[in-house]
């Protein structure tokens, strides 16, 4: 009982991280395109007169599949990690942002204030990175 005891712990042992690499997430979105169109995004609140549309709360998660053996991702997609067989789509904030302002203009606003976005990470396997967005959908007057 004793051998068994022994080998089940090199076993486990055997199966441990030594090293995790650093690892560096930023992401950057340009608000140009929307600001030409005379939208305003602001992370502050707006300080001219205003009639309030809509808060909202956005949170989005890329689509993901299993591959198949060898099978290489389709286009617009990536291997998740060394470890799993998922394709993941290549997902950005500009999709999010993209996404309010059509639903904000839909409504008749013309600025997103206190905007706020942020990377978030789903809790169910695979943990998949996505991001979430919150913000008051206004017209300026």
């Amino acid at each position: 009982m004793k051998k068994i005891a022994i080998l089940f712990c090199l076993l486990l042992s055997g199966c441990e991280v030594h090293h995790i690499p650093r690892t560096t997430y930023s992401f950057t979105v340009d608000f140009t395109k929307y600001s030409n169109q005379g939208f305003l995004f602001t992370p502050d609140g707006y300080s001219g007169k205003f009639k309030m549309i809509s808060q909202f709360n956005f949170s989005v998660f890329p689509a993901a599949y299993v591959l198949s053996g060898s099978d290489e991702p389709k286009k617009g997609y990536y291997r998740l990690d060394d470890y799993n067989n998922y394709a993941v789509e290549k997902l950005g904030p500009e999709y999010v942002i993209d996404s309010i302002y059509i639903l904000a203009k839909n409504m008749g606003a013309d600025c997103i204030m206190n905007l706020s976005i942020h990377p978030i990470q789903k809790k169910s396997y695979p943990k998949l990175n996505g991001f979430e967005v919150s913000g008051f959908a206004v017209k300026r007057e």
